[in-house]
């Protein structure tokens, strides 16, 4: 019993009940097996004398049984031989019936299998990926044995089957693994084609320690470390190192109001170049989101890198803060400038509910301290040309 390959020797017996005697001067009797496409005869080798003649078959390529057997009750022949018993009698050539009680499909199991098994890869592993036994789906059209010959360790079952099967590595070290290699031998020992997978990374290490840098409000007119009513969002400027598995990866801002708790905000940005200072933006509709946000918070920011593979790292806190500060000052004259007057540089009285710097967007050059208080605040023009001022701002 057994399956066999091309090249493997199978000796087939014949039983007879008294020793023959098997003369092969005038040529050598044969056995026609069953063996596929094109069948087999097989030469006489050896036995005469006993009551075991001996049929020496090599499996030849191509030849395939599910169960071998000879071709028919007819396929013992002389070709010009003789095969006689102690008494002259020629030997009954007449095999059982095939497949029938004394045959030798019925008397053993034989398997002749020349066909090597084909496999290919269904289902790559996937990269990058931080887990160190990842699986490839693999198709064969045998059932058979799986193997590695490029030396990695299966975990999974070791027996394929004619289907798709999940294979398994054991425990692999961080690294790309670009060479690969899988095979599987059917049962007459026929080894498929050798499948090289696709290459895959395993990366569980964390993207580099990092600080937050340039914090800014954008849109409108930009006071340094201030978010004010005419910004539009802010730009958070974050370090990518020279880490080629950070590209494809995520930055993730996060921010806290005073001192409250980080919290993301906005939505991942992907990192698409590495060795580079990346500027994620956001909107001033998620700013004033955020839990805690009030006029006059301290918005603090800071964001987790996170590579292709998954693995995380929350950078320190940029050094720059933002104020929030929302309301506009009201202004209101107080007490007017003397009319008319010989003063050429007059001074108006005008009151602010906040600090501040004062302008004058009608043209006029202001002398003196320009800074605003929440007060009443003089201001004072220089030298001005006789005339009448109706439109001073």
């Amino acid at each position: 019993d057994g399956s066999y390959k091309s090249g493997e020797l199978i000796p087939v017996y014949i039983l007879t009940d008294e020793a023959i005697t098997v003369d092969t001067t005038s040529g050598t009797p044969s056995i026609l097996l069953e063996t596929g496409a094109s069948d087999d005869a097989v030469a006489y080798t050896s036995g005469s004398l006993s009551n075991v003649l001996i049929f020496n078959y090599t499996v030849g390529a191509g030849d395939n049984s599910s169960d071998l057997d000879y071709e028919s009750t007819s396929a013992l022949v002389l070709n010009s031989g003789t095969m006689t018993d102690a008494a002259g009698n020629a030997l009954v050539l007449t095999l059982p019936t095939v497949g029938a009680a004394n045959s030798l499909g019925a008397n053993k199991n034989l398997v002749i299998d020349t066909t090597a098994p084909t496999i290919s890869e269904t289902t790559v592993v996937p990269t990058p990926s931080t887990d160190t036994t990842p699986t490839v789906v693999m198709t064969s059209n045998e059932a058979g044995t799986i193997s590695s010959p490029s030396g990695q360790t299966i975990s999974s079952s070791t027996s394929a089957s004619a289907s798709t099967n999940n294979v398994t590595f054991a425990a692999l070290a961080d690294g790309t693994y670009g060479a690969v290699t899988l095979l599987v031998t059917d049962p007459a020992g026929n080894a498929s084609n050798t499948l090289t997978l696709t290459s895959f990374t395993i990366d569980n290490g964390a993207p580099s320690a990092f600080t937050v840098g340039a914090v800014a409000s954008t849109g409108g007119t930009v006071v340094a470390n201030y978010l004010n009513s005419t910004n539009s969002g802010v730009s958070v400027t974050v370090p990518v190192a020279n880490d080629a598995s950070l590209v494809n990866g995520t930055i993730q801002l996060r921010m806290k109001v005073g001192v409250n708790a980080y919290a993301d905000i906005g939505s991942a940005a992907t990192i698409t170049t590495a060795d580079t200072n990346q500027a994620v933006t956001l909107t001033y509709e998620q700013i004033e989101a955020a839990a805690n946000y009030a006029e006059g918070g301290v918005l603090t920011f800071t964001a987790i890198i996170t590579d292709s593979a998954g693995n995380a790292t929350t950078g320190t806190a940029s050094g720059t803060t933002l104020t929030v500060d929302q309301d506009v000052p009201v202004i209101s004259e107080t007490t007017a400038i003397t009319t008319p007057d010989n003063d050429t540089t007059p001074t108006v009285v005008m009151t602010s509910d906040q600090a501040g710097a004062i302008s004058s967007p009608s043209g006029q050059t202001l002398t003196g301290d320009v800074t605003a208080e929440a007060a009443a605040n003089n201001v004072t023009f220089a030298a001005l040309d006789d005339g009448t001022y109706g439109a001073v701002t």
